[in-house]
């Protein structure tokens, strides 16, 4: 049988039916936590076609879901020609997924501790604070100053990983999305900010995409704020994780590489 790529915050496993996976949490971060956010996806988003079924879950363990067919976009998205073929209809499958789904209060409630999307991101300008306060590099009072000018518009659950091992592809086209662990409530602007953040994309065809079906009302440089909240919240949560703030030149790194660079790809 053939074995599942293991990430950092799981464990997965192919069961004896061939046909289904078994997600338990590990210890890194709150095993109850990740479930929660996971499982709180798959009830509010999970009649789509594009998630996996979620077949069991038992509390603060472990789900099981149907195994996805296909390839992931990290193993044959490796040249811009590629990029660019897939972002516009990854962007499609997207805005497909998220079309008219308001947050269900029930769900917010009980699986995300009630935290709305001014709540998130005021907790991760204090969090970026309080790195700034520990590393007092300039990056950071940066994305400080760019998160804390967002303005809350309506919300959506949206995720933070969208990496592309997180994709799949079959027959051509973007198929099934996968890992929930990350879910919050956030909006739409918020979610196309994290969706740049993946070098992957081709950024002009999937950011034009994502205006066309109204998740982006902004002028286009005001993205630079989202893309800001994605470098800010991916640091935040690895810091929450490893207990350890980030190297200046890892910062550094990801600053250009993650912010910058998909800024200027877009303007």
């Amino acid at each position: 049988m053939t074995a599942l790529p293991q990430g950092r915050k799981s464990r997965v496993e192919i069961l004896p039916d061939g046909k289904s996976v078994r997600k338990t949490y590990n210890r890194e971060g709150v095993p109850s936590g990740k479930y929660a956010r996971e499982v709180g996806f798959y009830l509010h988003l999970g009649a789509s076609e594009r998630l996996p079924d979620l077949i069991d879950h038992e509390p603060d363990q472990h789900i099981v879901v149907s195994l996805v067919a296909g390839e992931r976009v990290a193993d044959i998205a490796h040249d811009e020609g590629r990029q660019r073929d897939l972002s516009h209809d990854y962007a499609s499958a997207i805005a497909d997924l998220f079309a008219d789904r308001q947050v269900d209060p029930e769900i917010k409630a009980q699986n995300y501790l009630g935290r709305g999307a001014s709540e998130n991101r005021d907790r991760l300008v204090a969090s970026l604070t309080s790195l700034a306060t520990a590393l007092g590099h300039p990056i950071i009072e940066s994305l400080i100053e760019r998160v804390s000018d967002i303005e809350i518009t309506e919300e959506l659950l949206i995720k933070l990983d969208w990496n592309a091992g997180n994709t799949f592809v079959r027959h051509g086209r973007i198929h099934k999305f996968i890992d929930f662990e990350q879910a919050f409530i956030g909006t739409r602007e918020i979610l196309v900010g994290i969706l740049l953040h993946n070098p992957v994309w081709h950024a002009p065809t999937l950011f034009a995409e994502m205006r066309r079906s109204g998740f982006f009302h902004d002028r286009a440089d005001g993205i630079l704020a989202y893309l800001s909240y994605a470098l800010g919240a991916v640091i935040a949560d690895s810091v929450e994780r490893s207990g350890a703030p980030w190297a200046p030149d890892r910062l550094e790194r990801a600053y250009q590489k993650h912010v910058m660079d998909r800024f200027e790809a877009l303007m």
